[in-house]
């Protein structure tokens, strides 16, 4: 603990200058930050997610306010995970993860805790393994829009060693590219991102439809091509191809992966009004 600490001190100190411009129409830094952090109400209610036509995920609001994801086995519906999402003031404290462990029923297994700001532009998270209390910690930095545009990933603090991952964004706050990089490691491989001009139904709730804060989640448009590259050279493209609702919203998105030998598959988006 006293490393992390010591980490924290070193980016408050780096990221500090930061703090001196407050927002002229009266909206705190930490209030406008990406979903899953500040005040992170959605515009329209994402309910199910089906994979190929099955249940993946169903979602439980109150107001305009995620409180309860519900998760599903693949092979049948059969509810295998409840997370909870407990706020105070409209933001995110804690989220309680609950997963089978014996039998049908669940149990808790992880909390995650959205702990109080470094500063304006620096917060972190910690999930604790409720089983065996392991502790990982992921860092994230924003920028002064209250868009991520790193995470530094912890995932044992007894090693002297994270994984940094970056995101450089565009003119819409989309994430054009992102690259991973360790300590005493070259840089990693970029991936550039391509997207149309339609809203990202993930983006205000701030996780993916597998639960996480990915690059799923991340951007205010829909991705339509991933590049992925080796140095200089392209060696995969993920295309992604969506039918849209009315409202913009997409109802399904067809995923092709070109490098990997395995069929399209697709997702079914359902909303409440």
């Amino acid at each position: 603990m006293k490393k992390l600490l010591y980490i924290f001190a070193i980016l408050s100190f780096l990221s500090c200058d930061k703090d001196k411009n407050p927002d002229p129409a009266g909206e705190s830094a930490l209030d406008k930050q990406q979903a899953p952090f500040g005040k992170s109400e959605v515009e329209v209610e994402l309910k199910k997610v089906l994979f190929n036509g099955i249940l993946e995920a169903e979602y439980n609001y109150e107001g305009k306010v995620l409180t309860e994801e519900r998760r599903f086995a693949s092979s049948a519906p059969v509810l295998s995970q409840r997370v909870l999402f407990k706020r105070a003031e409209g933001k995110i404290q804690t989220v309680e993860i609950m997963t089978k462990s014996q039998g049908d029923s669940l149990e808790p297994s992880f909390l995650v805790t959205y702990e109080d700001p470094i500063n304006d532009s620096l917060r972190y998270v910690t999930r604790k393994d409720l089983r065996n209390t392991d502790v990982s910690t992921r860092i994230y930095a924003f920028n002064d829009k209250g868009f991520i545009t790193r995470q530094e990933i912890w995932t044992d603090l007894s090693q002297n060693q994270s994984t940094n991952v970056y995101y450089v964004r565009n003119d819409q706050n989309n994430v054009a590219k992102s690259w991973t990089k360790k300590p005493l490691e070259a840089k990693g491989n970029d991936v550039d991102y391509k997207y149309d001009d339609h809203p990202n139904p993930f983006f205000k709730m701030g996780l993916d439809s597998y639960g996480e804060i990915s690059i799923r989640s991340l951007s205010p448009n829909n991705p339509v091509q991933e590049i992925y590259y080796a140095g200089s050279k392209v060696i995969s493209n993920t295309y992604y191809t969506y039918d849209y609702l009315p409202n913009g919203y997409p109802s399904k998105v067809t995923v092709r992966v070109e490098s990997v030998n395995f069929p399209p598959y697709s997702y079914n988006i359902e909303y409440g009004y």
